[in-house]
């Protein structure tokens, strides 16, 4: 049998969805055979494991193709040879847990995917290890509940999402604790009256509606 035919990753060009050799008109079968890039393709099709190398050497990222979409478990790795992420596919798709790690090994992001979508509750965190968000996600978009932090751990802001969009109360805060502004949204927009507040505690300023400032008692 003849050994099947190996080509570099520039020798390929892409045409409605299947790989084929430059001047050539027949979907690829062989490998790909280079320092960075390696795997097979079927029909034109990536099949199969895949793998691929920074330039130091270090595998970047490997994981199996079937019939030219991303299938099963997947996984990536920072030059510096410890793990970025790791997931699975199905059909081309993310689906289930999903984690990510800094260059340091700490977790930022962690969470579940459906149908290539997020879902449900998701997690990020600064380098530090220092909770930065945390909501849960529906169909891909933030819905319910949010909050968010400072990169000192103290609270930055906390509200509601719906479809994706602040909706109903929120309320900021400064570095140092108090709160920053406060007042309503409508599907991501302001309204109502909103009030903000120096880092003392005391209001500066507020606004109502379309942004007019209204002057604050005392001023």
């Amino acid at each position: 049998l003849a050994k099947p035919k190996k080509v570099q990753w520039d020798d390929l060009v892409l045409r409605e969805g299947r790989f084929y050799e430059k001047f050539t008109d027949v979907p690829f079968i062989g490998k790909v055979d280079e320092d960075t890039i390696k795997g097979q393709l079927r029909n034109g099709k990536k099949e199969g494991l895949w793998t691929w190398y920074y330039g130091n050497g270090q595998l970047s990222r490997k994981g199996e193709y079937r019939r030219g979409k991303k299938e099963g478990p997947w996984i990536s790795y920072h030059p510096n040879g410890l793990l970025f992420d790791q997931g699975k596919y199905e059909n081309g798709k993310r689906e289930g847990p999903y984690t990510a790690y800094n260059q340091y090994g700490n977790t930022i992001e962690k969470g579940m995917f459906k149908l290539g979508q997020r879902e449900g509750l998701w997690v990020v965190k600064f380098r530090n290890d220092v909770l930065a968000e945390k909501g849960e996600y529906r169909r891909g978009t933030k819905e319910g509940p949010w909050v968010r932090y400072h990169e000192n751990g103290q609270l930055k802001s906390k509200g509601q999402f719906q479809n994706g969009r602040e909706h109903g109360e929120w309320v900021t805060y400064h570095r140092n604790g108090p709160i920053k502004s406060e007042g309503k949204y409508t599907e991501g927009v302001k309204i109502g009256q909103w009030k903000y507040y120096g880092i003392d505690g005391k209001i500066d300023w507020a606004e109502m509606l379309l942004n007019q400032r209204m002057p604050v008692k005392g001023e």
